[in-house]
Order: C-alpha cells, then sequence, then structure tokens
C-alpha cells in the first residue's frame, strides 16, 4: 500500500456550521493602554505619573495625546485614559498627508466599543 493513499477506513472531514455574513477589516493592532500605562512596556520613568508613561513607550512615541475617537467632546480625555483600557489601531483606510494610516483609539465603555463595532462592520 502506498504510504500517501488514504486508506478505505479513514473519515472524511466533517463540515463546520457557519452562521452569519459579517466581517471585520484588518488592522495594526497596538498594545492596550491601561491606566495610562502601555500594557507592553508598563513604567518606563518612575518619575512621570501613570497616566502619561504610555507617551514615553516607542509604540505610541509621536502619537501626540491619545483620545477616544467616540467619546463626547465634554469628557476630559486624560481623565478617560487613566480610569479606561484603551484600544489603539490603525485606520484600514484613511491615511494622513504622509501616507501613514490615522490612528483610532476606543475606551472600554459599552456605548463607544458599540459605535466602534457598528462602524468597521462589513
Amino acid at each position: 500500500m502506498n504510504p500517501t493513499t488514504v486508506s478505505a477506513n479513514a473519515q472524511s472531514l466533517r463540515q463546520m456550521e457557519r452562521q452569519g455574513d459579517t466581517t471585520v477589516p484588518y488592522t495594526v493592532m497596538y498594545p492596550l493602554i491601561k491606566g495610562g500605562q502601555c500594557d507592553f512596556c508598563g513604567t518606563l520613568d518612575r518619575n512621570q505619573p501613570a497616566g502619561m508613561q504610555y507617551k514615553l513607550c516607542p509604540h505610541f512615541r509621536g502619537m501626540g495625546d491619545v483620545r477616544c475617537s467616540y467619546c463626547d467632546a465634554s469628557k476630559d480625555p486624560k481623565e478617560v485614559i487613566g480610569r479606561s483600557i484603551m484600544k489603539v489601531h490603525d485606520h484600514p483606510t484613511d491615511r494622513d498627508e504622509l501616507g501613514r494610516p490615522k490612528i483610532i483609539a476606543v475606551c472600554d465603555s459599552y456605548e463607544c466599543s458599540t459605535k466602534h463595532r457598528a462602524r468597521f462592520e462589513v
């Protein structure tokens, strides 16, 4: 018997059920910002406040102040950063003047997460 042939007793692959036709675009995801600190780098300078630590790490350096893309303008961005878990990633299609992807930040509030999911569901 040839080792590459399938035996007559071998079972065929089982079919998987698939529900729904929604997909989401693929983007580059940065480490989470938890309480103002990069989840990957942590505390880099003990002389700086916790809410500013993410600005010191190489992942977020040069991005300026990260603020939730969906929060109401009346909310203080520093308070949102300090109390939330922020998900930061590249925009799938929108680019800046230099051709780099724009940045999207989403806090962990239910309203903002729901708005973000609804915006990018295909």
